[in-house]
C-alpha cells in the first residue's frame, strides 16, 4: 500500500480505522491533522457523522456508502469532492469497497 499516490485507510466491520498507507500519513502530517482523528485507531464512521461545516456537506454520504458497503448491498462507493481548505483549491475522488469477499471491513482511498 505504501507504493500507491492515493491516500489509503482499511476499516474493519465497525469502521475503525485499522491500517493506512504512507500517502496518508504523509497527508495527515503536512495538513497538522490531529492522529487520533484520522489515524489508526480512529473511527471513519464517526468522523463522518460528526463532520459539520463547508468541509462536511460529503460526508453523510460517504457513511451511507460505507455502512452499505457493510452490509453487502453495495460492492463500491465513488465520490469526488472539493477540498479547497488546502494553499489551492484541489478535488479529490474518494473510492471504498469492500475487503474481501466476506466484506471483513472497507478499503477507503483518496486520489488528488
Amino acid at each position: 500500500l505504501d507504493s500507491l499516490a492515493a491516500s489509503i485507510a482499511v476499516l474493519d466491520r465497525a469502521g475503525t480505522i485499522v491500517a493506512v498507507n504512507a500517502a496518508w500519513e504523509e497527508f495527515a502530517r503536512a495538513h497538522g491533522a490531529d492522529p487520533g482523528r484520522c489515524g489508526v485507531g480512529a473511527n471513519y464512521l464517526d468522523v463522518c457523522r460528526r463532520a459539520a461545516g463547508p468541509h462536511g456537506d460529503e460526508a453523510p454520504a460517504v457513511e451511507r456508502g460505507l455502512r452499505e458497503i457493510l452490509a453487502g448491498t453495495r460492492d463500491r462507493f465513488g465520490l469526488e469532492y472539493p477540498c479547497d481548505f488546502l494553499a489551492a483549491p484541489r478535488w479529490f475522488s474518494l473510492i471504498a469497497t469492500p475487503l474481501g469477499p466476506d466484506r471483513r471491513g472497507v478499503v477507503v482511498s483518496h486520489l488528488d
